[in-house]
């Protein structure tokens, strides 16, 4: 799937994406390259992706733990979404995906000037819903493009 998600990535626009198939190679890649959001996909099996939301936020010491985190979920119960919040995800995309789910998911998570949390017990974005005045007209500008990097 990965592959896939890293094809309709390019064809959105984004200008590099990298798949890796272990929580531990990802954590690697981030280590020697930055990224502008990370997708990660809740089958993970070696290091399941809560634990690896949790090494993203409180492994890295700069600004790498703030890259903004979504999890591709099939079947989201309360205990899943409870625990991605809490490990810091910024978002959940839900299976099966679609360009425009994706889409919006990004331009959600990659906006200029993102409010992030950082304390003892939790690393993150804010979770605070601002007022926002909605556009009524189509995303057309620079900012409203998704980010440039991202891993799979």
């Amino acid at each position: 799937m990965s592959r896939l998600l890293c094809d309709i990535l390019v064809d959105l626009g984004v200008r590099r994406s990298a798949s890796v198939n272990r929580g531990e190679d990802a954590l690697l890649r981030l280590s020697h390259q930055r990224f502008d959001a990370v997708i990660v996909d809740s089958t993970l099996t070696e290091m399941n992706s809560i634990e690896l939301i949790g090494q993203i936020r409180f492994g890295f010491a700069d600004e790498r733990r703030m890259t903004p985190v979504l999890l591709t979920v099939s079947l989201p119960t309360i205990a899943i979404i409870r625990e991605a919040r809490d490990a810091g995800v910024d978002d959940i995309l839900l299976k099966p995906l679609t360009i425009g789910g994706l889409t919006s998911k990004l331009l959600k998570v990659t906006p200029p000037g993102r409010t992030f949390v950082e304390t003892a017990t939790y690393c993150g974005p804010d979770r605070r819903r601002h007022a926002r005045a909605t556009a009524r007209t189509p995303r057309r500008r620079k900012d409203d493009r998704p980010p440039g990097d991202i891993l799979v």
